[in-house]
């Protein structure tokens, strides 16, 4: 039986990502899509007892759990300077981050030797500012690894595709697999009763407080000036490092009724949300994954999001899109913020196109075009 291993333990992180978010709903879907005679093992650094049973539990279906004898700090310094995958069986290894054994293998001799990562961000090429000295040390190091040992490069839109092009040689290696929206964040049934019981208001704009400390500075500054006549609800972490957004709120003048920071919130909270949202606000994510942007759409729930980037690739033009270069992007998002708080018209155009465009995609479709590129390689 061919074996293919699923390095999974960005799953278990702290904070919760898209890309986090992605490791799973890609996990899942190779799981239900694996071949005959083809089984999903799961690879992970050491954690607590509950950790792993967690792990299991989002992921069921796993023919087994591998548990390395290390640390996640440990396995990330290790395969990133070069140490051998000790520990592992046979088996094609597909990572969907970049933390993947990438070390010397002969998958022409030994076919079922071969390495697959997946690449989300940009940032050391494209905005190198946001990335520590430590973080664009570890990120060069990984990518120049990964040239010179991974029989495939994965990437999720053609944003992160051209970069790729552009700035390495991974050439024919590189392959364009989309993320897909997550059917289970849309809710149904009795929604108002859920909203209520969520805490959320009767009609809201939705944000979400992770992603680059500027787009997050700048959607609040323009939500403080739209005269949007709805309040503004927002989820999630912050990226670590960034003024609190509590800080921010002062600064832009901005207190409850009109804001609710309601921070990490569950599945089930944010399907809500999501669902029951007037639109949601996103200008793009460090990981540029854009899960919540399908996420939303799936919902018919319209999208602000920004012009020129992945945020409007990914949305695929069924977005309202803003563009963010030069001194009036405060004006020209607070614009668009008014008019789909307003205009009814609108946002039922965006509902439309939006749940048109999103039906192009399913973690099913991304997982099977997976297993054909490992069958392929």
């Amino acid at each position: 039986m061919a074996v293919l291993r699923v390095i999974v333990d960005n799953v278990l992180a702290p904070d919760p990502t898209g890309v986090n978010r992605y490791s799973v709903e890609i996990t899942r879907g190779l799981i239900r899509t694996a071949p005959e005679d083809c089984a999903v093992v799961g690879v992970c650094a050491e954690h607590r007892p509950e950790e792993l049973d967690r792990l299991r539990e989002l992921l069921p279906g796993l023919a087994d759990l591998i548990v390395l004898p290390a640390s996640s700090a440990q396995l990330a310094f290790a395969w990133g300077t070069g140490m051998p995958p000790r520990m592992l069986p046979e088996g094609l290894t597909h990572s969907p981050t970049m933390l993947a054994p990438f070390t010397r293998h002969d998958h022409l001799r030994y076919s079922s030797e071969q390495v697959v990562a997946t690449l989300h961000s940009t940032a050391l090429w494209t905005a190198p500012e946001t990335l520590t000295r430590a973080e664009a040390i570890v990120f060069s190091r990984t990518i120049r690894r990964a040239e010179r040992y991974a029989d495939a490069l994965v990437v999720t839109n053609h944003s992160v595709a051209d970069a790729v092009e552009r700035f390495t040689s991974f050439g024919s290696r590189l392959h364009l697999v989309p993320a897909a929206p997550t059917p289970h964040l849309v809710t149904g049934g009795a929604l108002k009763e859920k909203a209520r019981e969520a805490g959320l208001p009767e009609d809201f704009l939705l944000m979400f407080a992770h992603g680059p400390a500027a787009n997050l500075e700048l959607s609040l500054a323009a939500y403080a000036t739209s005269g949007a006549p709805l309040p503004l609800v927002i989820v999630g972490a912050q990226d670590r490092g960034q003024t609190p957004i509590t800080e921010l709120l002062d600064t832009f003048g901005l207190q409850p009724p009109r804001v609710l920071v309601l921070g990490v919130v569950d599945d089930s909270e944010l399907s809500v949300a999501l669902t029951k949202a007037t639109a949601l606000i996103e200008l793009g994510t460090t990981d540029m994954v854009g899960l919540s942007l399908l996420d939303a759409q799936l919902a018919r729930t319209p999208v602000i999001t920004s012009a020129g980037d992945a945020s409007a690739e990914i949305t695929g033009g069924a977005a309202l899109t803003v563009p963010l270069d030069g001194t009036g992007a405060v004006g020209a998002l607070a614009d668009a913020i008014h008019r789909v708080s307003t205009d009814s018209h609108l946002r039922s155009r965006l509902r439309q196109e939006g749940s048109d465009w999103v039906k192009e995609f399913s973690w099913g479709q991304s997982a099977h075009d997976i297993w054909t590129l490992q069958a392929d390689i």
